[in-house]
């Protein structure tokens, strides 16, 4: 499987190295996972754009809260991980 592709069927991206970032996308909705992962695309700054990328209808809104849902995420996932150290 390519990195980043979605397994055929589960709409959940699977394959990449980090298991933080693994994590993170498989608790984000597919709309959500789609802004996120457009965030990646060459071109494209803001979230804001990442949401337009990915087709949303009020792209500002939408990117804001992905943002939002994204860094809360990553700083539980970055708790548990200094946890177990």
């Amino acid at each position: 499987m390519v990195s980043g592709q979605a397994a055929p069927g589960t709409e959940v991206e699977v394959g990449f190295e980090n298991p933080r970032l693994n994590t993170i996308l498989k608790a984000l909705s597919p709309a959500e996972r789609a802004v996120a992962l457009a965030l990646a695309t060459n071109g494209v700054t803001t979230w804001a754009e990442a949401a337009m990328t990915a087709g949303a209808a009020q792209p500002k809104i939408q990117g804001e809260k992905v943002r939002r849902k994204v860094m809360r995420l990553a700083a539980a996932a970055e708790a548990i991980t200094v946890s177990d150290c």
